[in-house]
Formats: structure tokens, C-alpha cells, sequence
């Protein structure tokens, strides 16, 4: 066995985890390579050939198409929205919208052509109609989700919180009206 520099074993250790790597040790001597995929890299004395070249390939295309969809129909105030694509070039980040305002975002492991999922878990969200769009970015572009989710929510039996003042001056207050319950 020949020592390897700590950078070199490093990276050769990690191509053999991911599966994109094999030394040429283990290759037959004489077999004459006709797969121009494979890419064949040298470090001093060592040679080490790639049998899936685009894991280390620069992103060139915008995350491939992907499904918004939710579990919860029956109206509850908790319910989980969730982004699957099931195969393509992947995303770095995930963008939700709620009525067109962005509520969350996270980052993702870039792991194409496979799949990629994430979720977000919604709770105790007031009485209401919401809409859910989202977007998947990648280095090369932004992906808008092709479907819209539209989650209503009537089963939200929790009283509102009405923030009332301590005293009041002038004529006697008679009481308060809530206009809408998204107002602050």
C-alpha cells in the first residue's frame, strides 16, 4: 500500500463513498477504455477514473419540474405542505408562498438526478383561505411550482387574541368590533 497525502486520501475517500470512483488497481490492465463519460484523473503516482463524471459537473440547468401537494383536507388548522420532484436536476433552495408572500425557506441537499423532497409543518393557522406556491433554485435559474395549493381552513376553534387597553378617557367605550382577523 502507498501512503497518500491527507488532501489526496480525502478526496479519493469521498469519490469511492459516493460510488463515482474505482482505483485503476481494480481495473483489467489491457481492457481499452471506450466509454467517453469516464474521466481519468492523476495525482502524482496515483490514477483514479470517474464511472459518473456528472456529480462533479457544473450546474447547467434550472431545477426540473416539481409537485406541491398537502395532507390535510377536512378544513384543520394543521396540516403539512410538501415539495416532491421525483427525478431531475435538483435545487439548493426551496421557496414557500403564502398568499404571495414568502413564509419559508430552506435549504436543500443537491443530490441530481434524484429525488428531492421537503416539507413544512403548518400549525394552529387562523380561520381563512391560504395559497401556496413555491419556487426550487438552483445556481442556473429559479423553477416556479406548476400547481397552486389552496388550504381552507374552518375548523380553527381557538378564541382570537384581542389586545384591548388598559383604560379608556374621553366618552365610556361601548365595545370593540374585529374588522378582520389578519389586521394588526
Amino acid at each position: 500500500f502507498k501512503t497518500l497525502k491527507k488532501a489526496n486520501a480525502l478526496a479519493l475517500s469521498t469519490a469511492i463513498l459516493l460510488g463515482v470512483s474505482t482505483p485503476v488497481s481494480a481495473l483489467e490492465k489491457n481492457k481499452e477504455e471506450k466509454n467517453f463519460n469516464k474521466i481519468q484523473l492523476k495525482s502524482n503516482s496515483n490514477s483514479y477514473v470517474l464511472n459518473n463524471s456528472k456529480v462533479l459537473d457544473a450546474q447547467t440547468s434550472v431545477p426540473s419540474d416539481f409537485q406541491l401537494s398537502k395532507d390535510n383536507w377536512d378544513g384543520s388548522p394543521n396540516y403539512t405542505i410538501s415539495m416532491d420532484m421525483w427525478y431531475g436536476t435538483n435545487g439548493d433552495a426551496w421557496k414557500l408562498y403564502e398568499n404571495g408572500k414568502l413564509v419559508h425557506e430552506v435549504k436543500l441537499v443537491n443530490n441530481s438526478p434524484n429525488a428531492q423532497h421537503a416539507e413544512i409543518k403548518l400549525t394552529n393557522k387562523s380561520n381563512g383561505t391560504y395559497t401556496y406556491t413555491a419556487e426550487l433554485i438552483n445556481a442556473a435559474g429559479v423553477t416556479k411550482s406548476k400547481n397552486t395549493i389552496v388550504h381552507e381552513i374552518t375548523k380553527n376553534d381557538a378564541p382570537i387574541d384581542v389586545p384591548l387597553p388598559e383604560s379608556a378617557s374621553g366618552y365610556p367605550a361601548v365595545g370593540y368590533t374585529v374588522l378582520n382577523e389578519d389586521d394588526t
